[in-house]
């Protein structure tokens, strides 16, 4: 049964119509940089080679603190963990980081395969200014956002109906879930992919009760940096773990409210 249900939910999945509801999808590139690169000479380079598609800038700020043990005074000092570069229409960013680069694409997003070309412009550029020592790890988050509508009959939530891990059974009948909040971690033993999945709910409102459903595979590395091209064959296995859990976390019924039947 469960396997009839996977392959409906992937039918759905596939189907030209649906519409993911993503309010953010980012790739990370994790790297080791040489000791002597600064984020500021890092900045002056890069943003000529970017302001024409991101002409935005950001400063990212990393707060460090230190405690005397002996009862001194705390210290807190700040210093630049890297810079992020934004469209006009603040749809697309990509961070140059001291630990990697990533690129961020928000709502509205169509599919991975219309910016992967881009991804790999931009990370170009990272690599030609910053020449990483260590390429350490491969990363897909995608931050999509569910509601579930009220039950048309009884003016209830069933979160049974479009969520598989929604918890069935509480203590009383007079007791109301107010929130949820769920984490559940995987791993792949023989890539040693981890995949990290967060349920959370926020308030009601008149459309029903919103979900987050939050979904993080990450794909350990240990190599020279190469090109997107390279990667490709790792980066589709995080695709693919990725919706796994995403249509396994969703009931056909809840999936099918993401078909849009087009013009």
């Amino acid at each position: 049964m469960d396997c009839i249900a996977t392959v409906m939910s992937d039918e759905i999945l596939k189907s030209p119509d649906f519409e993911a509801p993503i309010l953010e999808a980012v790739i990370l590139f994790r790297c080791s940089l040489p000791g002597n690169v600064t984020m500021e000479e890092v900045h002056a380079k890069a943003e000529p080679l970017l302001k024409e598609a991101y002409p935005k800038t950001r400063k990212l700020l990393m707060q460090e603190v230190s405690i005397q043990i002996a009862g001194e005074c705390t210290e807190s000092t700040h210093r630049i963990r890297g810079f992020q570069y934004i469209q006009e229409d603040g749809k697309q960013l990509v961070q140059f980081l001291q630990d990697g680069f990533s690129f961020n694409r928000l709502i509205p997003y169509s599919s991975f395969d219309e910016y992967v070309e881009e991804i790999g412009r931009v990370w170009n550029i990272y690599k030609e200014i910053t020449q990483p020592i260590l390429l350490k790890q491969l990363s897909m988050r995608y931050i999509n956002r569910v509601v579930i509508p009220f039950d048309q009959s009884t003016a209830e939530i069933r979160l049974e109906d479009y969520l598989t891990i929604a918890p069935r059974a509480f203590p009383g009948d007079e007791l109301q879930i107010e929130g949820l909040l769920q984490n559940m971690r995987f791993q792949h033993p023989e890539s040693k992919m981890k995949l990290n999945l967060t349920v959370s709910s926020e308030p009601l409102n008149d459309s029903g009760a919103p979900f987050i459903i939050d979904i993080d595979a990450i794909h350990p590395l240990d190599s020279a940096p190469v090109e997107v091209e390279a990667l490709s064959e790792k980066i589709q296995s995080l695709r693919d773990w990725k919706n796994l859990i995403f249509q396994t976390t969703l009931t056909k019924k809840c999936l099918s409210q993401f078909l849009q039947p087009r013009p």
